[in-house]
């Protein structure tokens, strides 16, 4: 029942090299429906140009690129909290199980829907975090795929909360780059989990 993907990526003439054991960083891009829906419930223009370390760059784009949408934290909560003064926020960071209750499933749009909050561009993406690479363990040996890497990607997709709710980086794989389209990928190596060097072990 379990959607399932095969991936295959090219590695020629980007000088990466894996064992098995290492995994694939891949930086994903956030799902255009959740930038979106952020934009939506925050007021705020997608057009708006912002400075994004030292240069200028839409909102839209930052918030497609570089700042975490999927995920909340502690970090961002207590951002909110500050700024929104909500004594229901106050009580969730006064309650770890409450509070990890909450941002379970949760995503940015649910902040802003809960405890609206009127920022400023430059002050919003301040308030959140930077989007972080995916890892997924190799599924595949050089010595089988010379310049390829491959993946099985389990593609994240449920309800909650009366909306509909995907996974950052498989449904990206899934749904949003097509057969030949480039990805920014990197080899995380794993010191502690190879295969003997001995053969015989």
């Amino acid at each position: 029942t379990k959607e399932t993907w095969h991936v295959e990526v090219s590695l020629e003439d980007s000088n990466l090299y894996y064992e098995p054991g290492d995994s694939l960083g891949i930086l994903p891009e956030n799902a255009p429906e959740l930038v979106g829906l952020v934009l939506k419930n925050a007021g705020l223009n997608d057009s708006e140009s912002v400075d994004w370390n030292g240069s200028k760059k839409s909102l839209h784009d930052i918030l497609t690129y570089d700042i975490e949408l999927n995920l909340l934290s502690r970090d961002v909560i207590e951002k909110w909290s500050q700024k929104s003064q909500d004594s229901k926020l106050t009580e969730l960071l006064a309650n770890p199980a409450a509070l990890r209750d909450y941002v379970y499933g949760r995503d940015v749009a649910d902040l802003l829907h809960d405890f609206p909050v009127q920022f400023e561009p430059q002050e919003f993406i301040t308030t959140l975090k930077k989007l972080q690479p995916r890892l997924y363990s190799l599924a595949s040996s050089l010595n089988f795929a010379p310049e390829e890497a491959h993946l099985t990607i389990g593609a994240v997709r449920y309800e909650n909360f009366g909306r509909k709710r995907t996974g950052t980086a498989s449904t990206f794989i899934a749904d949003n780059v097509p057969v030949g389209q480039s990805l920014k990928v990197f080899v995380e190596k794993n010191e502690y989990f190879k295969l003997p060097q001995d053969p015989s072990t």
